[in-house]
């Protein structure tokens, strides 16, 4: 709600409120949908099929494990992150790097 405020002109006007910060979908302290591990604010991505959170790394230098990939999308020609669960069920498993296919 924004408040009045008197200037030196004794003119009122409407002081806007700061908007609250936006929290954050998934907190770093919220386990890997896939390894249960505890992600971190940076390495994660959402899969597009089942909609959970997995380490993904967005910097090589990073000491993440990744649980899925990130991969262009044939119809929308768009970059889509999937977990390793379903890229197996999606027949991507050849994508997948080979510590992170689990049946």
């Amino acid at each position: 709600m924004a408040s009045k405020v008197k200037n030196s002109r004794t003119e009122t006007r409407v002081k806007p409120q700061e908007a609250p910060e936006a929290p954050s979908p998934v907190e770093a302290a919220d386990p890997c949908g896939i390894c249960g591990d505890p992600l971190d604010k940076d390495n994660r991505a959402l899969c597009h099929g089942c909609g959970r959170v997995f380490h993904l790394k967005w910097d090589m230098r990073a000491n993440v494990q990744d649980c899925g990939i990130a991969t262009l999308d044939d119809v929308s020609c768009g970059l889509l992150f999937v977990c390793s669960s379903c890229a197996l069920q999606k027949g991507l498993e050849w994508k997948l790097a080979p510590d992170t296919r689990r049946p």
